[in-house]
């Protein structure tokens, strides 16, 4: 099988037919607010349920390029920006990433997928 089960999350495969890309954000970059699962059921994110972000990057090798998480009243949690940093989390939660002032921040990112929380 493609998809392998995890005992710790019920109904959580990882999906190991997509490879996990790398980001890469350089001066001016930043990603909008958003969330990573679709409402549309044939779209491919739309089972989606955690998503993991990996800091490839050393925090002092970029300025701004923060991950900010997003509550349902719309507080702001900043992530752990050190390298090494897992950030795992709802794939559900608005997130964004502030524009770089400087330098280059690298990120891995993945998804686990199953059917939509209940």
């Amino acid at each position: 099988s493609s998809r392998r089960r995890h005992t710790r999350f019920r109904n959580v495969t990882g999906d190991q037919t997509c490879a996990l890309p790398i980001f890469t954000y350089e001066k001016g970059m930043f990603y909008k607010p958003h969330v990573d699962v679709s409402d549309n059921a044939n779209h491919p994110t739309h089972f989606r349920k955690l998503t993991i972000i990996i800091q490839l990057s050393d925090e002092n090798d970029y300025d701004g390029g923060d991950l900010i998480l997003f509550d349902n009243q719309l507080n702001k949690q900043k992530m752990p920006r050190g390298r090494g940093s897992v950030i795992v989390f709802n794939s559900n939660i608005t997130h964004t990433i502030t524009k770089i002032k400087s330098g280059i921040r690298h990120s891995l990112c993945g998804w686990l997928v199953g059917p939509p929380f209940s």
